[in-house]
């Protein structure tokens, strides 16, 4: 959002011959913040999702399915920027950066099941991929005799 911002500036300031170097810090600073978040966030959830969502009877299969397609989009986002720098403007491609952003993080809070604490079976099953999970007894503690 914020290198859109600038970009918007940047352009505004050039339409209107005013001057912005005072904000010649913003898309360095930007940079190293996306950097640093996503290399600690959104960089290594995907990875870390294949372990988790996908069935052991499937798991190569998908997470070639997986890898396939998060380097071909990485790889068209590459080759088309320019293009759509071209088209737009740069701000236009920062903020359009910025919407895909913003989606994906209501996709994860509304769409990614949480998986913390649970198994691979009521993963699978909260996914409708899998048999039902097994039930939960509760326990007080005790150890429950073995069977001769």
């Amino acid at each position: 959002i914020a290198l859109g911002l600038f970009f918007y500036l940047q352009k505004q300031a050039e339409e209107n011959d005013e001057d912005i170097s005072s904000l010649g810090w913003l898309p360095v600073a930007s940079l190293m913040l996306f950097i640093a978040t996503y290399s600690i966030g959104w960089g290594p959830l995907p990875w870390a999702i294949m372990g988790e969502m996908f069935a052991s009877d499937v798991t190569s299969k998908a997470s070639g399915i997986t890898v396939f397609v998060c380097w071909t989009l990485a790889f068209l986002i590459t080759k088309f920027f320019s293009n759509v720098v071209s088209a737009f403007g740069m701000d236009i491609a920062f903020w359009l950066f910025a919407v895909f952003c913003i989606l994906s993080i209501v996709f994860t809070i509304l769409i990614l099941p949480e998986t913390k604490g649970k198994t691979l079976q009521q993963i699978q099953a909260e996914l409708g991929g899998g048999a039902d999970p097994p039930p939960e007894y509760p326990s007080d503690g005790k150890k429950v005799p073995k069977i001769p």
